[in-house]
């Protein structure tokens, strides 16, 4: 087995080379975590959302009834919040 020094500038191009596999499988797995801590964050944002639209539907109940409740006390008509009176459609 006979060994031999590697040209300098063959040198230069594989050591570039490995440095450069070396950075960009580095960026790789930066932008893997990144990848998952975004995924986690957009997972507890989806569960905010289906919790948030949960409470929506939640006051939209309590609209319809407190309007039935009103109907029934008041009768047909509007009210006018600013002034806390009710004006019948008679």
């Amino acid at each position: 087995m006979t060994t031999r020094k590697l040209d300098k500038s063959d040198l230069e191009q594989l050591n570039t080379l490995q440095e450069s596999y070396q950075r960009v499988t580095s960026l790789i797995a930066t932008c893997t975590i990144d990848e998952e801590m975004i995924s986690m964050q957009l997972a507890e944002v989806e569960k905010e959302k289906r919790y948030q639209l949960q409470q929506f539907k939640d006051l939209q109940h309590q609209e319809q009834q407190l309007i039935s409740a009103l109907k029934e006390k008041y009768g047909d008509g509007e009210i006018n919040l600013a002034e806390g009176i009710f004006i019948s459609q008679d």
